[in-house]
């Protein structure tokens, strides 16, 4: 895929959403924006860099900064916290949702 200037505010912007979704601090979050439009001034002539490449540098770049492998290992145990509280409820209801298929079924056969 090729690469168009609109690539460059999208690649800044992928850079503080993975910073501020991650969770970081405001400062962190600042040293991982700059540093990523510090790179995009070195890299903004070359034609042959791909959208794909300028977003695996701003993630790389997070993982070096905060020097953390997953920047969203918050995010994700937050998410698995949430989705496990809420268990209990789904299988209350995937419970009633048996009985009244089966009641259904019952009715379909009499």
């Amino acid at each position: 895929m090729k690469r168009y200037l609109l690539c460059i505010p999208c690649t800044v912007r992928a850079a503080y959403d993975i910073a501020a979704r991650a969770k970081y601090d405001e400062e962190l979050q600042e040293k991982i924006v700059i540093e990523v439009l510090k790179w995009l001034k070195k890299v903004s002539k070359d034609k042959e860099i791909t959208p794909t490449m300028l977003h695996t540098y701003a993630f790389r770049v997070a993982t070096r900064i905060t020097g953390s492998n997953d920047p969203f290992d918050k995010l994700k145990k937050e998410s698995n916290e949430l989705a496990g509280q809420l268990i209990p409820h789904l299988r209350s209801e995937y419970c009633e949702s048996i009985r009244f298929l089966s009641s259904i079924l019952e009715l379909a056969n009499i």
